[in-house]
């Protein structure tokens, strides 16, 4: 079944640059292994904002993956 899924990163100010920078390279490789796997299909990135429109292919809204 395929989800249109709307994300937005809203990152507080004050977190430490080290935490943001690891918390952003664990999303990159999660959203890469998915789209190899064939679960996330689809990767609109939206301009100026650190947002995305994305098209999953799961089973459920409930889905949980193995990343």
């Amino acid at each position: 079944m395929l989800f249109h899924v709307e994300m937005t990163v809203d990152l507080p100010p004050e977190m430490d640059e080290q935490r943001a920078n690891l918390l952003k390279a664990d999303g990159r490789w999660m959203s890469q292994q998915l789209q190899r796997d064939g679960v996330w299909w689809h990767l609109w990135r939206i301009a100026e904002r650190h947002a995305n429109v994305s098209m999953f292919d799961v089973d459920n809204p409930a889905h949980r993956t193995k990343c």
